[in-house]
C-alpha cells in the first residue's frame, strides 16, 4: 500500500521516492505530491484515510491542509491503542463533513477506504445478506458508501468542472 500511493501521490517509481514496503519507509519531503502543488495554486485540499498504514508518520500528508487519520480507539476491555483501520462509512462521513464546510475554492479531496481486506466482517445488512462470501460483503458495502461519497461530490460541485478518479493500489489474493 504505502509504495503505491507514494507513487500515486508524486507520480514518482518506488526506485525514485524510495518507499519500499508498508511500515519502515516514510515518504521524503523533497518529493512534490500532487496535493502539495495544487495547495501551493489555492486549492484546498484533504485526506481522510481508512488504515492505519497511510499515517502522516509515513509522511503521505505532504499538502493536506487536512489529513484526517485518526483511527478509532479499542473498546474499553480491549487492548488499549488505537485499531488499524476505519469503516468506509466513517472515512465518507468525515469527507462529506469536509465538503460541506468549504468556501468555494476549488479543491482536491483524497479519501481512502480500506474495508476489502481481510478479516471479512461487513456491517449488516451486508453480513447477513452475502453469509458465507464476506469478501463480497465488503465490497458492497464500500461500493454504497462510495456511492454517498460520490452524491456529496456532486452537490457541492459542478459535474462539468468536476474529476472523480476511482484507484486500487492491489487486489486481494483470494485463491481464485
Amino acid at each position: 500500500t504505502a509504495p503505491s500511493h507514494a507513487s500515486i501521490f508524486t507520480g514518482l517509481y518506488p526506485m525514485a521516492h524510495k518507499v519500499r514496503d508498508t511500515g519502515g519507509f516514510i515518504l521524503d519531503p523533497s518529493h512534490a505530491t500532487l496535493a502539495a502543488i495544487l495547495r501551493q495554486r489555492g486549492w484546498d485540499t484533504a485526506a481522510f484515510v481508512g488504515s492505519s498504514v497511510l499515517k502522516r508518520h509515513f509522511g503521505f500528508d505532504q499538502g493536506f491542509g487536512i489529513y484526517d487519520d485518526e483511527m478509532p480507539k479499542a473498546a474499553s476491555g480491549k487492548l488499549a491503542g488505537e485499531y488499524a483501520e476505519r469503516r468506509a462509512g466513517m472515512v465518507v462521513d468525515r469527507a462529506i463533513r469536509w465538503l460541506g464546510s468549504r468556501a468555494g475554492k476549488p479543491y482536491f479531496l483524497w479519501v481512502h477506504v480500506f474495508d476489502p481486506h481481510s478479516p471479512y466482517d461487513p456491517p449488516s445488512p451486508f453480513r447477513e445478506k452475502y453469509r458465507g462470501r464476506l469478501y463480497e460483503g465488503e465490497i458492497a458495502y464500500t461500493d454504497q458508501q462510495l456511492g454517498r461519497l460520490f452524491a456529496a461530490v456532486a452537490k457541492s460541485s459542478p459535474p462539468e468542472q468536476t474529476l472523480i478518479a476511482v484507484l486500487s493500489d492491489h487486489g486481494e489474493g483470494l485463491s481464485e
